[in-house]
């Protein structure tokens, strides 16, 4: 996932000891019937985190005392798809009848209503054929637990290897798609457009199916502490920490009054 070559760089992070992502979740306050969207922050390594500084900047954790991001220099790096965390969900599909499953680290929402999600496939992978002739596709999203399971299916390919024999597979009202039992969230997708790009194929699918376990839910709402969810970052697993804000409502002390 990263481009080949380096670059001999002053690197203004090598002086942090942890690293600090972010993820959107909806989540909904009991007996409120609207979505609060939430940011939560991923889980760090060691160290404590410092106060923001003035406005303009924030103090990089691990710096020199009075240094600040909007003090560091700036460096061109070769091009690359700019490096944050991914989601990490497993497709399923059928493949001249039978179940195969490939794990994608390239997948989002393209659309909320109607709910469009997208996943990104290198043309090589087995798996695609039987997204192209089925039509359809399962996302299923890997709790940490399984993580032995969800690389897994990312190293070996479908043309060899039955990786049905590791999970527990069930379908919806239609057998479009399987999806995974030990997956606490999963969905059936219907492609309605597929984007060819010179070496992936993006399918673009409308959920027609939803499926959460009992236990993830709170307030009947997929709650993302329970669900554990894998995300990637560059070479490595990460999980979901605690809540660093809420969406749409922590800016609000900047805008002009």
């Amino acid at each position: 996932m990263h481009p080949a070559g380096t670059v001999q760089q002053k690197n203004p992070r090598q002086s942090r000891n942890r690293q600090t992502d972010f993820l959107f979740f909806p989540k909904r306050e009991s007996g409120n019937r609207n979505f609060q969207p939430v940011l939560y922050i991923l889980h760090r390594t060691v160290g404590k985190s410092k106060a923001p500084g003035r406005s303009g900047g924030h103090v990089l954790p691990g710096s020199a005392p009075g240094a600040r991001r909007s003090d560091m220099e700036k460096i061109q790096i070769p091009n690359q798809a700019p490096s944050t965390p991914m989601p990490i969900v497993i497709a399923g599909a059928l493949v001249k009848g039978k179940e195969n499953y490939l794990t994608i680290g390239a997948y989002g929402v393209m659309s909320m209503q109607p709910p469009l999600v997208y996943i990104s496939s290198m043309k090589a992978h087995f798996t695609n054929a039987g997204i192209k002739e089925t039509g359809y596709f399962s996302i299923n999203v890997p709790p940490a637990a399984l993580i032995k399971e969800t690389d897994y299916c990312g190293l070996v390919s479908g043309r060899t290897t039955d990786k049905s024999r590791i999970f527990t597979g069930f379908y919806g009202k239609e057998k479009h798609a399987p999806m995974i039992q030990e997956c606490p969230v999963n969905a059936v997708c219907k492609v309605v457009k597929t984007v060819e790009l010179p070496n992936n194929e993006v399918f673009i699918g409308e959920v027609v199916e939803y499926y959460v376990d009992t236990p993830c839910l709170t307030d009947n709402i997929p709650d993302p502490k329970k669900i554990d969810p894998l995300l990637l970052a560059g070479h490595s697993y990460r999980k979901l920490g605690g809540i660093a804000g809420t969406a749409f409502s922590a800016g609000k002390s900047l805008m002009k009054k």
